[in-house]
């Protein structure tokens, strides 16, 4: 029993040093709920997708599948197209810009070669209401936040007599 809690920790303490040699968001895996293996999965894609780039296993003309069927709820709940997206390292948070609204979204954690979610769907974590036409978004040194800068433009009108 020791034994695997200290391994347990081990994986936990990699886990959080690869999301910060990465700048991968570190709530992107609820380490205390995973298993071992999931924690020795997520700790190690980098590391097994840098080999593979590097063996030509991954290539322009590989193919690979990306079921994308999660998502599906926030598509149907969009009235229009994004005009901005982004993926926040780790690929468990979405931030989408549509017109005048900024929504973050919980995809889920992936272990081995499943999605995890919560209630078996995508989760809307924020939504603002914002004039922002673009952003950029950054993790905070520590992390444990995604800082979101947004750009406005703004118009003036003025009347000369």
């Amino acid at each position: 029993m020791a034994n695997t809690t200290s391994t347990r920790i081990i994986w936990i303490n990699a886990l959080e040093r690869m999301c910060f040699e990465n700048t991968v968001y570190l709530p992107t895996f609820p380490a205390t709920d995973m298993s071992l293996r999931d924690l020795e999965y997520a700790t190690l894609s980098p590391v097994s997708c840098e080999l593979m780039a590097r063996s030509g296993m991954l290539s322009a003309r590989a193919s690979h599948t990306i079921d994308i069927s999660s998502i599906q709820p926030i598509v149907d709940s969009l009235p229009d197209s994004p005009s901005g997206s982004y993926l926040i390292p780790g690929g468990r948070y979405l931030i989408l810009l549509q017109h005048n609204r900024l929504t973050l979204w919980d995809l889920g954690h992936v272990s081995g070669s499943t999605f995890h979610m919560k209630d078996g769907s995508c989760q809307l974590v924020a939504s603002v209401v914002t004039n922002c036409v673009s952003f950029t978004a950054h993790p905070s040194p520590d992390g444990l936040t995604i800082r979101i800068a947004t750009c406005h433009f703004h118009f003036y009108s003025f009347l000369y007599p």
